[in-house]
């Protein structure tokens, strides 16, 4: 049974815990959150006495990766189910129905990496890994925490984990740059080299019914919008009044990326008025509205990037989107493959 560390405990962190965990090996996982999920997330907001949850990451699945082993245990537990809501995927001359075609959460989308946790693993979060040293072919990790004194004065410790038989890393690039420089040059170069889409995300809650005929809207690359999810439509979300989340398109986000919260959300809800009309919809007073900015929101696949990365030599393993691309598909199969090569290497 090996030690293993891992750094990251988003869904490529988890996953590959989980799979080295049912090898038998002896699992700790590190995250700078509070909790494990990554850029899985949801927003709670309470509007007249009324709570509305919005998934502004990760929101919908799609189904055509159901068959794997790890989500269908999901699928049989009622904890993931067939989005009902009415789909569409518009191109740049028609309209494809996708209904069927996407899984969402009966409760909430960040149960599912939380689901992954196992009761054996030793989970550390809110410490941020700034260092690792390799030592007589053992892994040594540390942390600067801030700790909160009686009188709330806050103190910096500097903490070692270790030592550890096998280091994952599955963190973002630019996080995963400066922890591997001394070691492997090469691998700060790649993840450096690696580039991400941003995305503006809206949150919104209306007084009236938009009246469109879909509660799911995916788009084309040119268009203002990446996606329009219904949150009405997702399971036990009964609410009072209309609630959407507005994922706004890569290019248009990429040329509005500097913008304030306040100078943005006018745009996005121009934008909207405007779609709302061309299809037969109405704009409506917002009774909430709050726009977040992901700088690292999407990783294109890029073929000359490795699914996983393991050296033998010192049993160093690096996986994450920005090296599968950010469908969750690739990059919970490249968890699954590093896993496997790390079985393979003893």
């Amino acid at each position: 049974m090996a030690r293993i560390a891992v750094v990251g405990a988003g869904i490529a962190g988890l996953v590959v815990a989980k799979e080295l965990y049912q090898k038998k090996h002896d699992i700790t996982i590190f995250d700078k959150g509070k909790s494990v999920g990554g850029r899985i997330s949801n927003r709670r907001v309470t509007i007249n006495q009324e709570e509305y949850i919005f998934e502004h990451g990760l929101s919908l699945l799609n189904r055509d990766f159901a068959h794997y082993e790890l989500i269908k245990q999901y699928i049989d537990q009622n904890q993931l189910k067939t989005f009902e809501g009415k789909s569409v995927k518009i191109t740049d001359d028609c309209f494809i129905p996708q209904n069927g075609e996407f899984l969402c959460s009966t409760s909430r989308i960040t149960d599912l990496p939380k689901s992954f946790m196992d009761q054996h693993f030793h989970f550390n979060s809110q410490i941020c890994i700034h260092q690792i040293q390799f030592k007589e072919d053992k892994w040594l990790l540390s942390s600067l925490a801030e700790m909160q004194t009686e009188r709330d004065r806050h103190l910096v410790e500097d903490l070692t984990f270790g030592p550890f038989d096998i280091l994952i890393l599955a963190i973002p690039p630019k996080q995963l740059a400066p922890l591997v420089f001394d070691q492997h040059p090469e691998y700060a170069k790649l993840a450096l080299s690696a580039k991400a889409n941003s995305m503006w995300v809206n949150l919104c809650v209306f007084d009236e019914s938009l009246q469109l005929p879909f509660d799911h809207y995916t788009f084309p690359k040119n268009s203002p919008f990446r996606a329009l999810i219904k949150e009405n439509a997702k399971p036990n979300r009964n609410y009072t009044k209309e609630a959407w989340t507005i994922q706004m398109g890569f290019q248009w986000s990429a040329q509005n990326l500097e913008k304030s919260n306040e100078e943005i959300l006018p745009l996005i809800l121009d934008e909207l008025s405007a779609f709302c009309s061309a299809q037969g919809g109405q704009m409506q007073k917002t009774l909430f509205s709050e726009a977040h900015r992901w700088r690292y929101a999407h990783f294109e696949p890029n073929d000359s990037y490795p699914t996983y990365i393991f050296d033998p030599k010192d049993n160093m393993g690096i996986c994450g989107d920005f090296l599968t691309g950010s469908h969750i598909i690739d990059v919970i199969f490249g968890s699954i493959m590093l896993s496997q090569e790390i079985g393979r290497n003893g």
